[in-house]
């Protein structure tokens, strides 16, 4: 009788790295950049991985012109956190507020603990092309002019 050992490899470091899923081509080179970096870091960092699709967040609020600073009672010029700058990408971009969130503390917890788990990552990345789909290529908007379309009482399909 023949018996195999089972060795189950897992890599450790690809370059270039894959990308976990294709990237618009309406993204801008800046925003694409940072998803590339997670791509790369996913295999030899994943906290890393982690951080950089927090900061892509960051970035596509800038997209948005969501502003990073604001001004207090004071006067005075502060730092918005990324969680305020959610909230009012939601007043401009609505409907997208849970799944920043969700991002955001993936991206804090791998922060401060240094660890992230490889299929919380990939779920991170299927809700960043999912943004994207959205909000750079506007599907939800073409979805939502085609169910108009179609709704038309006693239309002609």
């Amino acid at each position: 009788m023949v018996t195999f050992d089972s060795t189950y490899y897992t890599p450790r470091q690809m370059f270039p790295a894959p990308p976990v899923f294709p990237l618009s081509t309406r993204l801008k080179k800046e925003l694409a950049a940072h998803l590339r970096k997670a791509f790369e870091l996913l295999w030899v960092d994943p906290a890393s991985c982690a951080n950089r699709i927090r900061v892509f967040l960051e970035f596509l609020m800038d997209h948005f012109e969501i502003l990073r600073t604001d001004i207090n009672a004071k006067g005075e010029e502060y730092d918005l956190k990324l969680y305020h700058r959610i909230e009012r990408l939601e007043a401009k971009k609505p409907g997208h507020k849970k799944t920043f969130n969700a991002l955001r503390n993936v991206g804090n917890y791998a922060s401060h603990s240094g660890k992230a788990k490889f299929e919380t990552l990939i779920d991170c990345f299927e809700l960043v092309e999912l943004i994207i789909a959205d909000l750079v290529d506007g599907r939800q908007d073409r979805l939502d002019k085609m169910t108009a379309r179609l709704s038309v009482k006693d239309g002609e399909f």
